[in-house]
């Protein structure tokens, strides 16, 4: 509400009556020569136009209504550059610009990364966004019809309690930026497009337990998504002889062919190796790659039922050889001993029981297929349950199997035949 001229000049005559006449003498007085009756009139008029300007706008702020003032603040603010309630030349294009696009499509905000922001700009741009958003209408200041902040949210909360203290709330600090629920990203997805468009020469059963590793590591923040899709450069690791025996001195003992001067076991048998070189490229070192694996732990906890197989499959003929390779009756690796010195090539050996389950080896030798020195001994063999039950798997044993698997590749020698440079 604003008075106009005249009921501001009347309101003026009746409450500053002195400061009228006095001015109005002032100048009538002087009414004599005329220039000077000119110049002292007009000092006078000036003085008096100024008197009332001062009380016409004093009087138009008194009659101003609250909710005036609050417009005219607001109006103030959203010139200032730089404050949250900014709304300039710029909003609008960019405003108009969206409420275009949206007639076609929906326009979404997304801001990648905000954990790795300076920390008071992490603050600062959620309590702008949050301003942006009208909680009555649902709309947003420009029209976007969502905004959405990627980040690690334990980072955001640690930074927050660093910044604010650790007894300071952070649920019900966070809660008011999103509207239901936050969104838990799982990488499983990710991961499985990830290791598919890998070339890696393993078995199906090796790359479940490279799966497995990975999907630990990455929800434990030990390693993340970015990281992983860097290093994708994969190469083939040539198969090598892992161990061989000759087997002369003990053709007596062995029904196998007369040909047969050897016996031996491809690297490609036992793949469960070649994911110590994936992870050396992954983590960049060897060194790393063991620290970072191993410091699971025990962390590992109950897994699936699908997946017990494959560890079982993957480690226990490692295991086997590991358990013989050195000792006298080394060949029980491969046969069932009957004393000192007599082995005999039994086609339903070995069998044996590892991390709780009664396991038989299925190889593709037999007494048709006579076993053929020009291939591994174990080529083409699973471990697989006798009697398909893992309900005795012993899931405390799991850690121990990566163990000993950095543990065979130091012992052996074994980095410089799987390509492991650093």
């Amino acid at each position: 509400m604003k008075t106009s001229k005249l009921t501001s000049g009347l309101s003026f005559a009746i409450n500053n009556p002195i400061k009228l006449i006095k001015h109005l003498s002032k100048a009538l007085s002087k009414l004599h020569p005329i220039g000077e009756v000119a110049s002292v009139a007009s000092d006078g008029v000036f003085k008096l136009i100024n008197e009332f300007s001062l009380y016409e706008n004093e009087l138009n702020e008194k009659l101003k209504p609250d909710d005036n003032k609050l417009i005219e603040f607001i109006e103030e603010k959203s010139n200032d550059i730089g404050s949250y309630v900014e709304y300039n030349l710029i909003s609008e294009l960019i405003s108009n610009s969206i409420s275009r696009i949206k007639k076609k499509k929906k326009i979404v905000l997304l801001i990648d990364d905000l954990d790795r922001l300076d920390p008071d700009h992490i603050f600062r741009l959620l309590n702008i966004f949050s301003s942006h958003h009208d909680y009555e209408t649902k709309e947003h200041k420009f029209g976007f019809n969502k905004v959405i902040l990627v980040c690690h949210l334990d980072n955001i909360k640690s930074i927050f309690h660093h910044k604010y203290g650790e007894k300071t709330d952070f649920q019900g600090y966070i809660d008011k930026f999103y509207s239901e629920e936050i969104f838990e990203f799982n990488n499983d997805d990710a991961l499985d497009t990830y290791i598919s468009s890998l070339n890696l020469n393993v078995s199906s059963h090796v790359i479940e337990v490279f799966r497995f590793l990975l999907r630990k590591l990455l929800n434990q923040s030990k390693l993340t998504m970015r990281n992983l899709i860097k290093q994708s450069n994969f190469e083939s690791i040539p198969a090598f002889q892992y161990l061989e025996y000759p087997i002369k001195s003990d053709r007596h003992a062995i029904q196998l062919p007369s040909k047969i001067d050897r016996i031996w076991i491809s690297s490609e048998d036992i793949s469960i190796l070649y994911i110590v070189k994936y992870f050396s490229i992954i983590f960049g070192s060897y060194t790393e790659a063991k620290k970072e694996v191993l410091s699971l732990g025990q962390e590992f906890g109950q897994i699936e039922e699908p997946l017990k197989p494959s560890i079982i499959e993957s480690f226990a003929l490692l295991n086997r050889i590991e358990r013989y390779r050195n000792k006298e009756n080394h060949l029980m690796i491969f046969f069932r001993s009957f004393g000192e010195k007599r082995f005999v090539a039994d086609f339903d050996y070995p069998n044996e029981k590892f991390m709780g389950v009664n396991i038989n080896y299925d190889i593709f030798w037999n007494a048709r297929d006579q076993y053929d020195q020009n291939f591994s001994y174990f080529k083409d063999s699973e471990a697989l349950s006798s009697n398909d039950d893992y309900s005795t798997f012993n899931n405390s044993l799991i850690f121990d199997q990566f163990v000993n698997l950095f543990g065979i590749v130091e012992k052996h020698s074994l980095k410089e035949k799987l390509q492991i440079v650093s």
